[in-house]
C-alpha cells in the first residue's frame, strides 16, 4: 500500500501568538551621537546668554561710573547784604555861656532831668562847689570835684550835672536851705535838675 501523506500531529502554530515575534511600535532609542549634539547646543545657549548678561552688567557699570565722574556744579554763593552804617546822631552843643567846660552829650538848656545817688561808707560827698540860685530858686552847682557827681556822670553822659546847672528839687523838697539839709543829711538822693538855668561867673 502506498501511504498518503502524512497529517500534522498537534495543534496548528499560530505566529501571531508568540510573544517573541510581535510588533514594536515604539520610537527608536535616540543614538549617542544625537544626545552629545544636543547637550553641546544647550551648553552654547547657555554660554551666548551668560556673555550677553556679563556685556549688559559691564555697561551699567561703565554708565554709573561716568555719572559719578561727571562734576556737579556747585550753587551759586549769593552776595551778602550791604550794610548801611547808621548815621551818626548829632550832639547837642553845650553853651559856653552856661558849660564853658562842657565835654559830654548835652541836652538843651531848661531841661528838667533826674539824678539818684546813694552815699556809701567810702564816698559820702557829692563833689559840688555851690551855691545860691534865686532864679530860679534852688542850689547852683558852681562846679564838680571828686565824687559820687563825677562817678554820676561818667556812667550817665546824656544826664550829666555840669556848671550852670540848678538843683530845684531834693527828695520832694524845695528851696535852697531845705534842700541844703536834705543834701547833706540822707544816704539816698533823688534830684531834679535844671539844665543851664543859671550863670556861673
Amino acid at each position: 500500500d502506498v501511504a498518503g501523506p502524512s497529517q500534522p500531529t498537534g495543534s496548528a502554530h499560530n505566529f501571531f501568538d508568540d510573544d517573541d515575534t510581535q510588533l514594536d511600535f515604539s520610537e527608536p532609542a535616540p543614538k549617542p551621537a544625537a544626545k552629545a549634539q544636543a547637550a553641546q547646543d544647550a551648553a552654547a545657549a547657555q554660554a551666548v546668554a551668560a556673555a550677553q548678561a556679563v556685556t549688559e552688567a559691564q555697561a551699567a557699570a561703565a554708565r554709573a561710573k561716568a555719572l559719578e565722574a561727571k562734576p556737579v556744579p556747585a550753587p551759586a554763593a549769593k552776595p551778602a547784604p550791604a550794610v548801611v552804617a547808621p548815621a551818626p546822631r548829632p550832639t547837642p552843643q553845650a553853651s559856653e555861656e552856661h558849660r564853658p567846660n562842657g565835654d559830654s552829650p548835652l541836652m538843651p538848656d531848661g531841661t528838667e532831668f533826674i539824678v539818684v545817688l546813694q552815699k556809701t561808707p567810702q564816698t559820702k560827698t557829692l563833689g559840688l562847689d555851690i551855691g545860691q540860685s534865686k532864679d530860679p530858686p534852688g542850689v547852683l552847682v558852681a562846679g564838680i570835684k571828686e565824687g559820687l557827681v563825677k562817678k554820676w556822670n561818667e556812667m550817665n553822659p546824656m544826664n550829666a550835672m555840669e556848671r550852670g546847672d540848678v538843683i530845684i528839687e531834693a527828695n520832694g523838697v524845695s528851696g535852697y536851705k531845705a534842700m541844703l539839709g536834705v543834701i547833706s543829711q540822707q544816704d539816698i538822693l533823688e534830684m531834679v535838675i535844671l539844665k543851664g538855668a543859671a550863670k556861673v561867673k
